[in-house]
């Protein structure tokens, strides 16, 4: 039984992983061809991060596909982290209320640790997908040490797929992902 779970979280994170790359392989080929693309890029990028009022979903309607952006950007991801991850939080609330109205209720200064794996199970699918986008972003954008001509060649060579290390590489963070299910925190501590 667990070696049919493993080949299906296997499976399911190559499929993953080939999506991505062969996403990220096709925009990567466009903006070599068209410049001015990684210029709008960066500028969306550069207002989220300097102005609260281009984090609003009338700007951002997506996180998900934001980080995608950022995945093509020149910006590394550690310092827009708290930015984003802020942001993220802000959008879970209202999804995180309607399936638990018992947090409405706060006590100023404490650390409950109720609320807190409450909220951490009403919305890890959105912390998984999370922990997923910035491991490619990681892998693939500017985090990489590599530039994007490097990544488009590395793509070309292997006409868009991932490599079998790569595969291997995902499938091991992709369990470690699945095993997250409360955030760190220590009860004492005050947030």
């Amino acid at each position: 039984m667990e070696n049919r779970k493993l080949h299906i979280e296997s499976s399911v994170s190559d499929k993953a992983l080939l999506g991505y790359c062969t996403f990220h392989h096709l925009i990567l080929t466009l903006m070599q061809s068209r410049p001015y693309i990684q210029k709008i890029i960066d500028a969306h990028i550069d207002r989220f991060m300097t102005f609260e009022k281009y984090r609003d979903k009338e700007y951002v309607p997506d996180l998900g596909e934001f980080l995608v952006l950022v995945s093509l950007s020149k910006y590394s991801w550690l310092p827009m982290a708290t930015t984003v991850i802020r942001e993220a939080f802000l959008r879970n609330v209202r999804w995180v209320l309607r399936a638990s109205p018992f947090l409405r209720r706060i006590n100023p200064g404490s650390c409950d640790q109720l609320r807190l794996d409450t909220f951490f199970k009403n919305s890890k699918t959105s912390q998984r997908l999370f922990m997923f986008q910035v491991y490619f972003m990681v892998q693939f954008g500017a985090d990489s040490g590599k530039t994007q001509a490097q990544i488009l060649e590395r793509y070309n060579l292997s006409y868009g797929r991932p490599n079998e290390a790569l595969k291997a590489k995902l499938a091991v963070n992709t369990r470690q992902m699945l095993l997250v299910n409360s955030w760190p925190y220590a009860s004492d501590q005050q947030l």
